[in-house]
């Protein structure tokens, strides 16, 4: 062995482990991170690598939810994507359209897509527009269909919600509130944290 490769250092990429300790004890991957959960910061200071840690946690996770993914079956998807899809086609934002649908028991029971609150000014193409700054008019997707659930008295606790994108931060903390189970979407948004946030509060995620 010639010694970790600088990308071994900085990202643990060759996965070179035994046991579930990396071979390399000067990876930078197992260092303990302040964002770190819990769970992480323990194992990682009993020698254990972030990638043997990461994989297990997935595996684990996995199981639990074999039966949250029956919220939705696989064949019904796609149309739900496309029912996301109709609705992000109508909404307002120039610089992204986005749509959701809130779903049980393969239904959908609400829906949303990212524009400006009811009764308000429309989004400006000069003051939003794609790979611009970040929009301040628009209320985005996934919380319009949670708020027009609540404010017909539809309860969203067990629900799927499907989606055009993954949501963002303040997105995932009302879909966690709102007692959604498991979050299905077409494209990643930029950010992965409010995926990691789903998943610290046990609901499903997907990509489709």
């Amino acid at each position: 062995m010639n010694g970790p490769s600088p990308q071994h250092r900085a990202e643990c990429d060759c996965k070179e482990f035994y046991g579930g300790k990396c071979i390399w004890p000067e990876c930078k991957s197992s260092a303990v991170r302040d964002d770190d959960p819990a769970f992480v910061k323990y194992w990682l200071r009993l020698g254990v690598s972030r990638y043997f840690i990461e994989r297990t946690a997935a595996r684990i996770y996995n199981e639990a939810f074999k039966g949250i993914q029956m919220l939705i079956h696989d064949h019904k998807l796609p149309a739900l994507i496309e029912h996301a899809k109709i609705e992000a086609s109508e909404g307002t934002c120039h610089r992204l359209q986005v749509g959701a649908v809130i779903v049980r028991d393969g239904r959908i029971i609400s829906s949303g897509r990212n524009g400006a609150a009811s009764g308000q000014p429309h989004c400006k193409i000069e003051e939003c527009f794609p790979d611009g700054p970040a929009c301040r008019r628009a209320v985005h997707a996934e919380a319009n269909a949670i708020a027009f659930a609540a404010r017909h008295g539809v309860a969203t606790e067990g629900c799927a919600i499907v989606s055009t994108d993954s949501p963002c931060l303040d997105c995932a903390r009302l879909i966690i509130n709102a007692g959604i189970k498991a979050v299905y979407y077409s494209r990643e948004y930029r950010d992965v944290k409010p995926l990691e946030e789903l998943k610290r509060a046990g609901i499903y995620t997907q990509i489709v």
